[in-house]
């Protein structure tokens, strides 16, 4: 849900006016106040849009894209610089398809070439021709080897400039979003690109039709750092929706690529709901969703709940930056209040996820190295459920949302004494030096305790705060609902260990039933609670919150079988959901 207040936007400006009357020293220090007041703007905006600003897809990415590219065209060219047996014709005819894509690229990009693609352009279209004309091997191989002359120029220079002004001073030859946008078009002959006018920005979009138009769509929202021009290349999803079949629109968020604007949390949502009006009245869609991955979840959140789309996937996301920004500086609510009065960008987007009634999934991983677990979308999505919170400015201010369900953990579920013994016994069970075997007997037993994949041992890491405790058990059993069992199991099996090493280990001895004896606890309190009374009955209904947990980190790509079983989710319970 998008709730905005101008906090923000008036602090520099009460600033200067109150010290320009309290004499000149003041000024001085509300001028250079204001000054690191924007200057922490700009990194917020850094960190939180990075592919807002050119330059950081050029020293990010674009050098190493230019790079890769170049050394495979070089291995590419070694087939015609050695025409003999050694190739196979299936070789030659892949060689031949890789460089006819190139001169294709180049030739869609004529009047926009720099100097070095504008040399290797000419060579390109000397090779062609020889290759459509048959020419005889020696002419080919001559060819071929003027072009590796011609890289082995370039590659000398470009790796004597300095990487500080590389980007500066190297004219690349490859990698730039144009030619990943024409590549695109070029090979997906159903595609078409559309920029789309709204109010006094352009935003960038390809619709890749992979079936019949009326099909099922997905919008695809990028994480912070990518283009679409990227995406498509690096990324899996693109795939997984070709192989089901379903139809992808991909676009730019305002200041990204070649769409304009400025990219906010408010603009990049009003935007994407003009692009996803634009594309249901254009081709007629009758089944339109939304896949977000990471920044993208947040705003595929928002539009799906405004828009009441067919489905919503909220892929290895947040809560709500503000979370995050708690969770980069040390867990300090402070942070929090700070990234508000600064930036006003803090969208509890997990309202709305809750909210949305249509069928909805939520992609995690439990080892996120970018987002902490305490700030991702899962748990916010447990605050919400076990508080039913409504919310207010203050929420993001004060990190309510938290405190809420801390405060109705320990009423309810674990008083916060015993939930301090129970972190602080974990803790010491999982750094100790000493009675190996006992902690490998334990930690097998916890390790049976998960969610969706989510392991218990794997999430509380080596920081198994009271917070972390409370929302790993709380998903338990909203996302899982057979925990009992091994609850139960480690309840009677833990007797075995700890007879064997009692009376070696006394000081473990304490820790270890106080760890045992709080779940248990855990676990019979919240089977109690009506919120999991009212969810077991709502088990047999259509719409349903659910969690897939994957293992490939916050970027990485899924594993085939976590895409089989993506797919399979998709299908039985997206689709058929939103087409009921």
């Amino acid at each position: 849900m998008n709730i905005n207040f101008g906090l923000s936007s008036i602090i520099p400006i009460l600033l200067i006016s109150s010290c320009y009357s309290l004499g000149m020293m003041w000024f001085i220090f509300s001028i250079i106040t204001t000054l690191i007041y924007f200057i922490i703007r700009f990194i917020c905006k850094l960190l939180t849009f990075p592919g807002s600003y050119s330059l950081f897809f050029k020293y990010y990415s674009l050098y190493d894209y230019n790079k890769d590219i170049l050394y495979n065209t070089i291995k590419k060219l070694k087939v015609f610089r050695q025409l003999d047996n050694r190739n196979s014709q299936a070789q030659i005819q892949e060689a031949k398809d890789y460089f006819t894509l190139q001169h294709q690229i180049f030739e869609q990009m004529k009047g926009q070439l720099n100097q070095q693609q504008q040399t290797y352009s000419n060579l390109l279209s000397n090779l062609m021709e020889l290759l459509l004309s048959q020419q005889n091997q020696q002419l080919i191989q001559n060819q071929s080897n003027n072009i590796q002359r011609f890289f082995d120029c370039y590659l000398d220079k470009l790796l004597k400039i300095n990487p500080i002004i590389r980007p500066f001073k190297s004219d690349v030859l490859f990698g730039t979003l144009e030619q990943f946008r024409h590549e695109i078009l070029l090979t997906n002959p159903n595609a078409s690109r559309h920029i789309i006018k709204y109010k006094n920005i352009s935003i960038d979009c390809i619709h890749l039709a992979n079936n019949r138009l009326n099909r099922p769509t997905v919008l695809f929202c990028n994480p912070n750092a990518a283009y679409y021009e990227t995406l498509y290349k690096n990324c899996t999803w693109i795939k997984v929706y070709q192989d089901l079949k379903i139809n992808i629109i991909l676009w730019n968020y305002c200041e990204y690529g070649c769409s304009t604007g400025t990219a906010t949390p408010t603009n990049l949502i009003e935007s994407g709901i003009f692009v996803v009006q634009y594309f249901l009245t254009k081709f007629n869609i009758k089944t339109l969703g939304v896949h977000g991955s990471s920044l993208g979840g947040m705003v595929a959140q928002e539009i799906a709940y405004k828009l009441k789309l067919s489905f919503l996937i909220a892929d290895r996301t947040f809560s709500s930056l503000g979370q995050v920004a708690t969770a980069l500086v040390l867990d300090l609510s402070i942070a929090r209040f700070l990234f508000n009065c600064i930036l006003n960008w803090d969208i509890p987007n997990y309202l709305s996820f809750c909210e949305f009634r249509g069928p909805k999934l939520i992609i995690q991983d439990q080892n996120d190295e970018i987002i902490a677990y305490k700030a991702q979308l899962q748990t916010g999505v447990v605050r919400q459920f076990f508080t039913n919170q409504t919310y207010s400015p203050l929420h993001s201010y004060f990190n309510l949302e938290s405190k809420q369900y801390m405060d109705f953990f320990f009423s309810q579920i674990l008083p916060k004494t015993e939930t301090m013994r129970f972190s602080q016994s974990l803790k010491i069970l999982i750094h100790s030096q000493n009675n190996q075997e006992l902690y490998q007997d334990l930690k097998a037993l916890l390790t049976q305790i998960e969610y969706c994949q989510n392991q218990f041992l794997a999430v509380m890491d080596t920081n198994p705060t009271p917070e972390k405790i409370a929302l790993f058990f709380g998903s338990c059993f909203m996302f899982n609902q057979k925990i009992a069992k091994p609850i139960g199991k480690i309840r009677n099996d833990t007797r075995r260990p700890l007879e064997q090493h009692n009376s070696q280990f006394k000081e473990r001895h304490e820790h270890v039933e106080i760890i045992v004896n709080c779940i248990n606890k855990i676990a019979k309190n919240f089977s109690q609670t009506q919120q999991i009374q009212r969810l077991r009955q709502r088990r047999n209904q259509k719409y349903i919150d659910y969690l897939i947990a994957v293992n490939c980190g916050h970027n990485g790509n899924l594993d085939m079988k976590e895409e089989e079983e993506f797919k399979k989710y998709f299908l039985s319970k997206l689709i058929m959901g939103a087409q009921i």
